[in-house]
């Protein structure tokens, strides 16, 4: 019996470009896992295969897309884990997902300087509102209003801010260390 036409080569057969052995199922999850981005959510999606696509997921999706459609906290642990070393969980309540939002505000709350968009730090909070509960910076740099903070974190409990200047190097000054009187006021 012929083979299919295209099928055979002079040296041997072909591989078909889909295994023909994978089941649909498994090729919908695939499908569903690289097109996240464009439509995040698991609405119709049998519950069975829920965990696979999360698996399936890259860490480096848009928080808009995953911060309130997944709550799978292997999710989170792989996204923590690749971001930051010696990630604690138990300093946040046991929740892989808390500790992601608590660390990814306060990175951008040390890392914001009064040049940058504030809509881009006030959409980070928007996103982690309903996962903050504890916040401690290790720096705070020029005239930070924690009042900011207060006004988007409703959960927050506990707030712990250490006035300084991480990795300074070359460009220490003198006036960015310490707490001003305005900082005091604002506190």
């Amino acid at each position: 019996m012929p083979a299919p036409s295209g099928f055979w080569i002079k040296d041997g057969p072909k591989k078909p470009a889909v295994d023909a052995l994978t089941p649909l199922t498994e090729l919908c999850v695939r499908s569903l896992a690289a097109n996240f981005a464009q439509r995040p959510t698991f609405a119709d999606v049998p519950v069975q295969f829920v965990d696979r696509i999360i698996a399936l997921l890259p860490t480096n999706l848009p928080l808009a897309s995953t911060a309130h459609v997944i709550d799978n906290d292997s999710y989170w642990k792989r996204c923590a884990t690749e971001r930051w070393k010696n990630c604690e969980v138990a300093e946040h309540g046991m929740s892989w997902k808390r500790l992601y939002f608590e660390l990814n505000l306060r990175d951008a709350l040390e890392n914001f300087s009064v040049s940058e968009e504030e809509a881009d730090l006030l959409e980070i909070m928007k996103l982690s509102v309903n996962y903050i509960y504890s916040l401690h910076q290790r720096q705070v740099l020029l005239h930070y209003n924690p009042q900011m903070v207060l006004g988007h974190c409703p959960n927050l409990s506990t707030l712990s801010l250490r006035y300084a200047q991480n990795k300074v190097g070359m460009e220490f000054q003198w006036d960015k260390f310490g707490m001003t009187v305005l900082d005091c006021t604002q506190l």
